[in-house]
């Protein structure tokens, strides 16, 4: 919930967010709604006061903020004490604008640089710059990304139980797949652990995996690798790195000649 205060008794050049809610009140049919839009920090309105609610903070100009509005509210749905409201969101930033509209259902990521959307029974992911990482319908479900990675699933789930086909990946937030046919990736985003558990064979195998080692692989993978030539002297620079201690170790016929 965010508290909007009064522009007269605020100083907007304090604030450290570069957009500030404000709101204005609408009546409608005898009602008093509110409605919420954003200021700079000039105090220019950069987005009316037409939306139901913002979520989000815009401290960086790509920090994604999520403008939503009420679509509509169910109160007689059966065997339900509490009223079923629909809504739809407008992903916005500050650098490029509007990203995607007409979406029903995100997660930001934890450095809000990447959406996670959901729409008509698909899901996606963008980043800030409205790039797609992830297109829409290529996974049944994604998670929020969390240290630049995300899990998806590919299967659907019915009363809480996987179905068979249900598998996991884990993917990058550059959309590269690191992990691929995974049995189960276990939930990370927003736990604030630099690991993640992937099982296979049905539960019975599960491998811990590091983000740092996963990113240094990732690293090491993109770096261009240096052609070999018999006939470069300096050669010998790639495989020995002036050390001699790497020749004692492992077995004794496995030591490196060093005569």
């Amino acid at each position: 919930m965010k508290i909007v205060v009064d522009s007269n008794y605020y100083n907007l050049q304090e604030d450290k967010r570069l957009l500030i809610p404000y709101m204005e009140k609408e009546s409608r049919y005898g009602v008093d709604l509110v409605k919420f839009g954003l200021l700079d920090k000039q105090g220019n309105i950069v987005q009316k006061a037409k939306y139901d609610f913002i979520i989000g903070d815009s401290i960086e100009p790509d920090d994604i903020i999520v403008f939503g509005v009420i679509d509509n509210i169910n109160h007689n749905l059966p065997y339900s004490v509490n009223a079923y409201v629909k809504c739809s969101y407008i992903a916005y930033n500050i650098r490029n604008g509007v990203l995607l509209e007409g979406f029903n259902s995100f997660t930001l990521s934890t450095d809000k640089k990447i959406i996670t959307v959901h729409s008509k029974n698909s899901w996606g992911a963008i980043e800030s710059s409205g790039k797609w990482i992830i297109p829409y319908g290529k996974y049944t479900w994604i998670d929020g990304f969390d240290k630049g990675f995300v899990r998806a699933r590919i299967g659907n789930i019915t009363s809480g139980q996987k179905e068979n086909d249900a598998k996991w990946s884990l993917i990058t937030d550059g959309g590269f797949t690191v992990y691929n046919d995974c049995d189960d990736i276990k939930p990370f985003y927003g736990k604030e652990q630099d690991y993640v558990d992937i099982v296979r064979e049905k539960g019975k195998q599960v491998e811990r995996k590091y983000f740092n080692h996963i990113t240094k692989f990732l690293i090491g993978l993109s770096k261009p690798k240096p052609e070999y030539d018999p006939y470069d002297n300096r050669e010998w620079l790639h495989r020995y790195d002036g050390s001699t201690e790497d020749a004692y170790e492992g077995e004794l016929d496995t030591r490196w000649n060093t005569d």
